[in-house]
């Protein structure tokens, strides 16, 4: 599993984690990915699944 960003000035972040992580795992790693895209994600927060109201 890849994830990728690409600005317009040249700059490209890419993480690749193996397909068989866990999704805590591929949550933490992709909160990484935000990090290094530039997105603020405060060290004390997670991301999380949440069931989406009908």
């Amino acid at each position: 599993m890849k994830f990728i960003k690409e600005r317009g000035d040249g700059h490209r972040i890419e993480f690749e984690i193996s397909d068989d992580s866990t999704l805590d795992k591929v949550f933490e790693e992709f909160e990484n990915f935000l990090r290094g895209a530039g997105y603020v994600i405060e060290y004390d927060k997670i991301l999380d699944l949440v069931k989406r109201d009908e």
